[in-house]
């Protein structure tokens, strides 16, 4: 057995009924399936270079794209369509003078 996998094993055993039994038990399955899966298929395409990218490259769905600011992609067919924005930052929360404004609204510091 994989030392990983006795000691959540012992873990498991040791705290029977307790929510840290029910934890291991849980890491037990994960790392069970972990080292029982399939290794992932080779491709036997030709690997063509892909010409660069001005945006990020990302998996979407089954394939790897280019995804661009303004642009958009769904990851299935049922999914929602996703927007790219570009790179910035804000200062999430409202100002003091802010109409109907909560105490829980305080930008972070």
């Amino acid at each position: 057995m994989n030392p990983s996998l006795a000691v959540v094993q012992t873990l498991a055993d040791t705290y029977k009924g307790t929510l840290m039994a029910a934890c291991a038990e849980a890491r037990l399955k994960e790392l069970k399936l972990a080292t029982v899966a399939p290794p992932p298929m080779q491709s036997t395409a030709a690997i063509v270079p892909a010409p660069t990218c001005g945006g990020v490259e990302a998996e979407v769905g089954s394939e790897r794209r280019c995804l661009n600011p303004g642009g958009s992609f769904k990851d299935c067919p049922e999914c929602p369509e996703m927007v790219v924005v570009p790179a910035g930052s804000f200062m999430m929360g409202s100002s003091e003078s802010e109409e109907g404004r909560v105490y829980l609204e305080d930008p972070a510091a």
